[in-house]
């Protein structure tokens, strides 16, 4: 059989063919080389460090990042710590779902949370990491904290990571020893009475940790106190895993026509089932009581 001879120009095309995607691979296989396959890396040298990287996490667009810069003491601990973190990625995307949405509503909330830092009120997020506004639990009282509840949801939704990227210069330490530093916002403790730590590990890094230490009130809550615990702590992670996605299919779908409604809805999903996780933890923290 004769075989015709392939004519020049059909050959140039696919030689060229064949340099753009030798060239194009050669490229792939540099980023992945350079960058590709690596992390990013985020200094974690000091306490101040520390949380300057907390910040560029955000800024960059890693906010899952942010929970490998908590101290985990075990394994159990590590694995809430990694699918909170896929948590706080999905929170970001819904975040720019919301801003796409409802751009008029995000700058009303925003505008509201820089009117109240400039006048030195804190915001009901503040509020919540400084352990304000705690009542007794009446009727009033519960209608109060769900109230709450969807404000802070609003605020979360307009802007979960705000408060780090403009907020950096009101977050600082305060020196507790050579290893330590307590977290402050505005000078006063974040998470009193017992604090939110900084502290330097056997790798040199320092990290957020809590101060269990001494401390079993709060030891008997940590994914390591149990095996129920760490499950509790998964299904909680769940339970903000699975608001998040039909929140996302609920805004997509138009169920939603503003921010304040799309708060009410998560409000809803997430109140009554939050209850009966505080209640699990409660039972779970008694049976870790020492007898």
């Amino acid at each position: 059989m004769l075989v015709r001879p392939t004519p020049e120009p059909i050959l140039n095309t696919r030689r060229r063919r064949i340099s753009r995607l030798g060239a194009l691979a050669a490229s792939l296989g540099l980023l992945m080389l350079l960058g590709g396959c690596g992390d990013r890396h985020y200094d974690q040298s000091t306490p101040e460090r520390t949380l300057e990287s907390a910040s560029a996490m955000v800024a960059n667009g890693e906010p899952q990042r942010l929970t490998s810069l908590i101290w985990a003491e075990d394994e159990a601990t590590r694995q809430v710590y990694d699918r909170l973190g896929r948590v706080l990625k999905r929170g970001g995307d819904l975040a720019v779902l919301i801003q796409e949405r409802f751009p008029e509503d995000v700058k009303r909330v925003q505008s509201d949370l820089d009117r109240a830092g400039a006048s030195g009120q804190p915001t009901v997020l503040e509020r919540t990491l400084t352990g304000g506004n705690r009542r007794a639990r009446t009727p009033q009282a519960q209608r109060e904290q769900r109230q709450q509840l969807e404000a802070a949801i609003r605020a979360i939704f307009a802007d979960p990571y705000g408060f780090l990227e403009r907020g950096r210069d009101r977050l600082g330490t305060t020196f507790v020893n050579d290893t330590s530093s307590a977290i402050t916002w505005d000078g006063r403790l974040v998470l009193p009475p017992f604090g939110l730590l900084i502290q330097q590990q056997d790798d040199g890094k320092w990290y957020l940790t809590l101060p269990t230490q001494g401390i079993p009130q709060i030891k008997r809550f940590l994914p390591s106190a149990s095996e129920d615990m760490a499950m509790i702590w998964m299904a909680t992670i769940q339970l903000l895993d699975n608001v998040l996605v039909d929140m996302d299919a609920r805004i997509r779908s138009g169920r939603y026509r503003s921010l304040d409604e799309a708060a009410r809805g998560a409000g809803e999903m997430i109140f009554l089932p939050g209850v009966m996780l505080f209640a699990a933890f409660q039972q779970a923290s008694e049976s870790e009581r020492p007898q």
